[in-house]
């Protein structure tokens, strides 16, 4: 009996260790999710992701001489965004939203202006929630996910108060998931570009924890799935809403990626792109990291960039 008690006690005290470590680890990778969606400032990796993100800039017609307005819309919950729209020099039915990075704003797409501009092409520059002037809901980060709110608003505004009939998409890292996510099914969005876009948060977390266990970096990027908005099971099962709303475009799309981008693998963009049932293209630049194109091929981007949306707006 005293055989059967000692080990009774024994397999209690273990099964509560396990309980007490279970809650451990949730408890971290809650911890570890709102690091990712909450992270501190770092101004250098700023000026590194946007070249002359940390320098003074003013606005379009300070900077390029271009007209622009203030200009504000609301979300389908109830947020406040705010913009900069530049209108082409002469009347267009065209127009370009363009959505900056995690912890950037509207200058952004700056360096695109003149070249979208002189293809007679509207454009939105706009501060995603959280970021800039307009209004921040509270979550973070969400990785594309709540922003993607944003994206739809700001199509909708240039159909409903500016006569948009095409309207474009163009997105970097956080801003390129929530474009994506904002074009699944058609949506109002007529032509998409996706620079830095990815979706393994797995790899992500191995990045911002460096040797970080595999389960660990499972179940937090299952916690981040969760606590960005995505449904729990499809968080446990690791449902990516990247990689559904990939299969479900209709719009032709352009990826572009660094060869070298430490943040999102250039094979995770390839699964993304392979999902791709419609028109698109991938290019991969040589050397570039997590960082807009033109960080690496300035000219280039300018030309390709613009000369996918004249060719399909």
């Amino acid at each position: 009996m005293r055989l059967k008690r000692r080990i009774n006690l024994i397999l209690s005290g273990l099964a509560a260790a396990a309980v007490v470590l279970l809650a451990v680890l949730v408890a971290a990778c809650y911890w570890m999710a709102g690091l990712v969606m909450h992270p501190p400032a770092n101004t250098e990796a700023q000026a590194e992701t946007y070249p002359g993100f940390t320098k003074p800039i003013g606005n379009p017609k300070a900077d390029l001489g271009l007209g622009y307005q203030e200009v504000s819309f609301e979300t389908e919950d109830g947020l406040t965004i705010r913009a900069w729209y530049v209108p082409a020099a002469s009347a267009s039915i065209r127009s370009i939203i363009a959505v900056h990075g995690g912890r950037n704003d509207r200058r952004s797409f700056m360096p695109f202006l003149e070249s979208w501009h002189r293809a007679s092409m509207n454009v939105l520059l706009i501060d995603a929630r959280g970021h800039g002037t307009s209004d921040d809901d509270g979550f973070g980060l969400t990785l594309g996910l709540r922003e993607s709110r944003d994206v739809r608003a700001a199509a909708s505004w240039l159909r409903e108060a500016r006569s948009a009939e095409r309207v474009g998409a163009i997105g970097a890292s956080q801003g390129a998931s929530a474009v994506l996510l904002a074009s699944a099914g058609g949506a109002e969005i007529d032509a998409v570009v996706v620079s830095s876009v990815g979706y393994d948060l797995a790899r992500l977390f191995s990045l911002a924890v460096p040797g970080l266990p595999a389960p660990f970096r499972s179940m937090a990027a299952r916690m981040l799935l969760w606590r960005t908005g995505v449904p729990l099971p499809d968080a446990l099962t690791l449902s990516y809403p990247q990689l559904e709303a990939a299969r479900q475009l209709q719009q032709p799309i352009l990826f572009i990626h660094g060869s070298e981008d430490p943040v999102i693998h250039v094979d995770t963009v390839r699964h993304l792109f392979d999902q791709v049932p419609t028109t698109k293209r991938l290019w991969v630049i040589e050397g570039l990291k997590h960082q807009l194109p033109i960080a690496r091929e300035p000219e280039e981007s300018l030309r390709q960039v613009t000369l996918f949306f004249d060719r399909n707006l």
